[in-house]
């Protein structure tokens, strides 16, 4: 990761405990979790979400 670039992680309610864990092990701090929310929600399932959580982190240290 160069200096001063951000993380994106497209992530599953479940798994943010062990994506936070991930990124405090990388010494990433997470600065945002953003929403995209979708205008079609894709084929494959009735209950597929209309939504997806976007984890966004950068390098501890780095300026925002």
């Amino acid at each position: 990761m160069a200096n001063g670039e951000n993380v994106l992680h497209r992530l599953r309610q479940l798994l943010i405990p062990g994506l936070l864990n991930a990124g405090e092990s990388y010494k990433l701090e997470l600065l945002n979790l953003a929403v995209w929310a979708k205008s079609n929600p894709g084929m494959g399932s009735f209950y597929r979400s209309q939504h997806e959580l976007v984890a966004v982190f950068k390098r501890q240290g780095e300026p925002k």
